[in-house]
């Protein structure tokens, strides 16, 4: 915790892994230490195994992260360093116009599901044409987060990537174009889109 700092108490109605993972990013950031985090749980075993980790616990009858956001429309000066200073422990943080934020919770909140699908995609592809399973895992993810490092640090589009690499009648545009012919951009596109929906819906019937 930086010194000078106001002390900071942090509850969460629930003591499951997205909790656990944002309380961890906390105390990880310095923001506040486990004395400071409660979390409700429902059963006795969810209670205890809160305690084990340091945590205080209440009662409820009802990850990591990398990324957030909030809406600063209407924050305080004050309201706002304290509440930037909760979320940088997350990650990166945006300050997003409300009326984006439906489609940032697609986009930040649901993607991490479409791209786990596609990297078990491209093991399962990788398994299909012989390639042992451990090893199939590994050089998928080292792809995936080799380009999305490259895309971040570069700050060019993924299409100057790809067709970097795509060379004429090479192995890397065969792919593509079977990717093409089973619409896997649109089917992308209508998941973020039905995600995006969903959002909505949740937003207006809570």
């Amino acid at each position: 915790m930086t010194e000078g700092s106001p002390k900071i108490k942090v509850g969460f109605l629930g003591g499951g892994k997205i909790a656990k993972a944002m309380a961890e990013a906390l105390v990880r950031g310095g923001v506040c230490s486990p004395d400071d985090i409660c979390m409700s749980a429902r059963t006795e075993e969810s209670r205890q195994a809160i305690r084990a980790q340091g945590y205080s616990v209440g009662t409820n009858d009802e990850a990591s992260l990398r990324s957030t956001c909030y809406c600063e429309d209407g924050l305080s000066d004050e309201l706002r360093e304290l509440l930037l200073r909760l979320l940088r422990a997350f990650g990166i943080v945006h300050s997003v116009p409300e009326m984006y934020f439906d489609a940032y919770c697609a986009v930040s909140g649901s993607s991490p599901a479409f791209v786990c699908t596609f990297i078990e995609a491209l093991i399962d592809g990788a398994v299909r044409c012989g390639l042992p399973r451990k090893l199939a895992t590994e050089a998928a993810l080292q792809s995936v987060r080799g380009t999305a490092t490259l895309l971040q640090s570069k700050g060019i589009h993924p299409a100057l990537i790809r067709d970097d690499i795509t060379t004429p009648g090479g192995i890397s545009i065969a792919g593509l174009m079977a990717m093409e012919a089973r619409a896997f951009r649109a089917a992308v596109a209508d998941a973020m889109e039905a995600a995006y929906e969903r959002s909505v819906k949740m937003t207006t019937e809570f």
